[in-house]
């Protein structure tokens, strides 16, 4: 798909391959669709932590709590909240770098 949400192409089931190529914004408009309401977008999180029922409870910039089954960290590769989660840092700095890009 495409970032308009209009099919790119199309795999049959014999030509099924494991990596499944897809724009970040269609990605995101598909897991969010009846979403909306409860998806706060822009909001800083200062703390988070996960209680024994497996809810995660996190503090806001802004003062307020919100408590939630899943919490998606979408604050880079060095998320300080996915490293207060997991207890320990996430990524890890690597000698190399890339580039990727596509053509028509």
């Amino acid at each position: 798909m495409d970032q308009r949400l209009r099919t790119v192409v199309r795999l049959s089931r014999r030509d099924a391959i494991d990596d499944v190529m897809i724009g970040r914004i269609p990605l995101r408009s598909l897991l969010c669709q009846g979403l909306e309401e409860i998806i706060h977008w822009d909001s800083e999180v200062t703390t988070a932590s996960v209680a024994s029922d497996g809810k995660v409870t996190v503090s806001l910039a802004d003062g307020t709590e919100r408590v939630a089954h899943l919490v998606v960290a979408a604050d880079g590769a060095r998320s300080r909240i996915a490293s207060e989660l997991a207890g320990r840092p996430t990524s890890h700095r690597l000698r190399a770098s890339g580039l990727a890009g596509r053509t028509r």
